[in-house]
């Protein structure tokens, strides 16, 4: 399937769970795993249209909301630790990855990894960002380990690669900025004043090659 049939195809799933409002335990499974699928795709805007479908399909099967939280922060954690273990000993060389970001020579080796991050990075996000629609809310754990992947992924990044280190700071920046639009009382509690300070890299001289 091309690029934009898939997304064609999630733009409409996306629109008919939220007309229907629900559709029941076995296709609400079926959707999960080839929205699984979706997001570790090489296309950005099917990565992005599958987020939609995520926030949709949780808001309708809000009894299926913690699993799918539980499910998506497992895969942002594996994927965080592909990129880690596919960059180590990658070097600063060879061709940069053909599609998207980042731009940094030699990603083009780990091209797969820097995919999926960003796909389940973008997965948690939509999450977190349906979390005020669900009748009965979430577990506050699921947002807590939201928050500390978020600064593990910000403060911490383990690539010594720099564009392995890139898509962890820009994965940390997706979920970060929907915590703090949709979930900002928990990350607060969690972080208080150090909130601030996970955003001043992006506002330092330097951001734009950190960053790639």
């Amino acid at each position: 399937f091309t690029p934009s049939l898939v997304m064609a195809q999630l733009n409409i799933i996306s629109h008919l769970i939220s007309m229907l409002g629900e559709i029941g335990d076995e296709r609400a499974e079926a959707v999960e795993q080839a929205l699984g699928l979706c997001f570790c795709s090489e296309s950005a805007a099917v990565r992005r249209y599958a987020g939609s479908a995520l926030s949709a399909l949780a808001i309708a099967e809000s009894g299926r909301a913690a699993k799918l939280f539980a499910s998506t922060l497992n895969a942002l954690k594996n994927a965080a630790d592909a990129l880690f273990e596919a960059s180590n000993g990658v070097a600063d060389k060879g061709k940069a990855q053909n599609h998207g970001i980042p731009r940094w020579a030699g990603t083009a080796k780990f091209g797969r990894e820097i995919d999926a991050i960003h796909g389940w990075a973008l997965a948690t996000a939509c999450l977190v960002s349906a979390t005020p629609s669900l009748p009965l809310g979430i577990p506050s754990h699921y947002l807590r380990v939201a928050c500390q992947i978020t600064a593990a992924l910000i403060e911490s990044p383990r690539c010594e690669h720099p564009g392995g280190r890139c898509v962890e700071l820009e994965a940390g920046y997706i979920i970060l900025g929907a915590l703090c639009r949709h979930a900002s009382g928990i990350l607060t509690s969690v972080y208080q004043d150090s909130v601030l300070q996970m955003w001043l890299p992006m506002f330092s001289e330097g951001s734009l090659t950190l960053l790639g």
